[in-house]
């Protein structure tokens, strides 16, 4: 399974980012299918040095399907230190 994913927003005073995001499965079969998205938040640190660090996070909501489990569901789920999908 792959996953892709976008994101876009502005990024104000070279330290905060605000946006959104979406990722979704690329190749989704009919025992599997997946989608989540919201809005995307990150803070940026030392941005005029040539070493750089940073925190993401997501908070918004998805589904996921699959067959074998016979199951679906939505979930919506808090932001984190990195953006994964749901389980």
């Amino acid at each position: 399974m792959r996953l892709l994913g976008a994101s876009g927003g502005w990024i104000t005073d070279d330290t905060f980012f605000v946006g959104g995001a979406a990722y979704w499965l690329v190749n989704p079969s009919s025992d599997h299918e997946m989608w989540y998205g919201g809005l995307s938040l990150q803070w940026l640190a030392h941005t005029q040095s040539r070493f750089r660090c940073a925190a993401k996070g997501l908070i918004g909501g998805g589904r996921r399907r699959s067959a074998a489990r016979r199951s679906s569901r939505s979930s919506i789920h808090g932001a984190g230190a990195s953006s994964h999908p749901p389980r």
